[in-house]
């Protein structure tokens, strides 16, 4: 699937979340240092929703959103696009460390293409450990498509 769907202007282009969605919420309070070494095991994803619940210092998602209806203050509005911008550094220097072995911003966005993601998980802790390297593609999205 990540061979076909890996161009937006032709088939569309699929991102992946490592293990799930629920990962944009598995950080401690933003920004966070040790994100690079979240990891979690095979049987543990199937509890994951929790876990990510748990983890997380935030109970909502309102440090990255806004309610419906609501008019945010200056504060806040600075405050989430804070916290995106902490989450776009986090993953895509994650996903630059699974694809290049550096924690740091990409060369150049193709380094961290979904495809050469994929294979680093399943090399690096698929198949050696039953695990998987924490990773949410919203981030990385925004990376690639915003300014």
């Amino acid at each position: 699937m990540l061979t076909l769907f890996d161009d937006e202007t032709d088939n569309g282009k699929l991102y992946i979340n490592y293990p799930m969605i629920e990962s944009i919420r598995y950080t401690k309070e933003l920004p966070d240092d040790a994100y690079a070494s979240y990891t979690i095991g095979r049987e543990a994803c199937k509890d994951f929703k929790r876990l990510a619940r748990e983890f997380s210092a935030y109970d909502s998602l309102d440090h990255l959103l806004f309610k419906d209806g609501e008019t945010p203050t200056k504060d806040k509005y600075l405050k989430v696009k804070d916290n995106w911008e902490y989450l776009r550094a986090m993953n895509v220097c994650k996903a630059n460390l699974l694809t290049t072995g550096f924690f740091t911003m990409p060369r150049q966005k193709s380094d961290i293409g979904q495809l050469a993601v994929f294979n680093n998980q399943v090399t690096k802790f698929v198949k050696p450990n039953e695990s998987v390297a924490i990773l949410n593609s919203f981030p990385i999205f925004i990376y690639e498509y915003m300014k």
